[in-house]
């Protein structure tokens, strides 16, 4: 099985989130190749592509030049991820007769933006249950819900046991519009009041906050390659893929972006509607500067708790955000695509929407 992923280069979370799946799904049978829209002057960010530098991949200005490579390497089904490509891979599958399939990253009202190819497409695939309510009714029928993985092999910590003295290291990390970066101002306050009462709190802001400034949090920008950062954390605070690899590293987490929903625990994940996103269709409170300086200082003044804690989100990140089940679950998702396509009879499907429930 061949298969196409289809990406533009950005510095988020989906590239990630494509870079690892092209990573991870030769394991599972299926040969990948890679497309990028040419938008502007990209030659900068070629870089990013560099771990699937050994993959096929193609830049292309239109969709006669992506169905060339399509028929060139042999693709049997089309998978888009950015909304910037769907209408190009839609274009070619219908041309070419291929099968294809959507992930969507984000919240959008996606059926009234890309009618035609969210109406084409096999099967869609949600990253969590806030982006697949907002596909609607009508397409719950080919929807299914994969959570985010992250490769806890790269994302791993190097000390679980320093924190027991000194300062207490905080970390937000993520790469956020002005709506789910709101979050970071009320951090930033909390972070300055417990300094007032003589708590030795560092702080380091990674990654991009639009909108937000922070003085409490040294900015250390957006990092291609964050995981010294994260090692370096012991507490962190974010959302999405951002909070997994946070985690992944030995950090308490702490679900902020629009809302804030506190501490991540094992508790979370005993079904499969559980959330790491916060954004507003999730309904946590807004953040605020008490709530955020009770939670922080409660684990600067018990370092017992902070250990133990440091342990529990390394093993729930080793049990519930290993890509590796991310990519599975999508393999099996592409292997039902094209048995029906076929003719063939398909294998039950792995995470079929029944019904989609916001968190609350």
């Amino acid at each position: 099985m061949r298969v196409l992923l289809t990406t533009i280069l950005v510095r988020s979370g989906l590239l990630t989130h494509v870079l690892d799946l092209a990573t991870q799904l030769e394991a599972f049978g299926v040969g990948v190749c890679v497309g990028v829209p040419v938008v502007g002057n990209i030659d900068n960010d070629r870089s990013l592509l560099t771990p699937v530098a050994a993959r096929p991949i193609r830049f292309y200005e239109n969709a006669f030049e992506l169905a060339a490579f399509v028929q060139e390497q042999g693709i049997d089904l089309i998978h888009a991820h950015s909304p910037r490509t769907f209408v190009t891979a839609y274009e070619v599958a219908v041309y070419l007769h291929r099968p294809l399939v959507i992930t969507l990253h984000s919240v959008k009202d996606w059926l009234a933006l890309y009618p035609a190819p969210l109406g084409y497409a096999s099967r869609l695939i949600a990253v969590g249950q806030a982006q697949a309510k907002s596909a609607g009714p009508r397409l719950l029928g080919k929807l299914d819900v994969i959570q985010n993985g992250v490769d806890v092999d790269r994302f791993r910590p190097t000390d679980l046991e320093s924190g027991a003295a000194g300062p207490l290291r905080v970390l937000w990390f993520g790469r956020y519009d002005r709506e789910d970066a709101r979050g970071l101002q009320p951090l930033d306050q909390a972070i300055q009041a417990l300094r007032v009462t003589g708590r030795d709190i560092e702080a380091r802001r990674v990654g991009y906050a639009v909108g937000s400034t922070a003085e409490a949090l040294e900015a250390c920008g957006w990092s291609d390659d964050p995981v010294a950062h994260l090692q370096w954390g012991q507490v962190a605070f974010g959302h999405g893929r951002s909070l997994r690899e946070a985690m992944g590293c030995g950090n308490v987490g702490f679900l902020l972006a629009h809302g804030y929903g506190g501490r991540v625990g094992p508790q979370w994940f005993t079904e499969d509607g559980y959330t790491m996103d916060a954004f507003a269709q999730y309904a946590f409170p807004d953040p605020d500067p008490e709530t955020l300086a009770r939670d922080l200082g409660a684990l600067y003044d018990d370092r017992a708790l902070l250990a133990r804690l440091r342990h529990e989100a390394r093993e729930t990140a080793e049990k519930v955000f290993d890509v590796k089940v991310m990519a599975a679950l999508t393999a099996r998702v592409y292997e039902a695509v094209l048995a029906e396509s076929e003719g063939r009879p398909s294998s039950p499907r792995s995470r079929v929407v029944q019904s989609v429930r916001v968190h609350q």
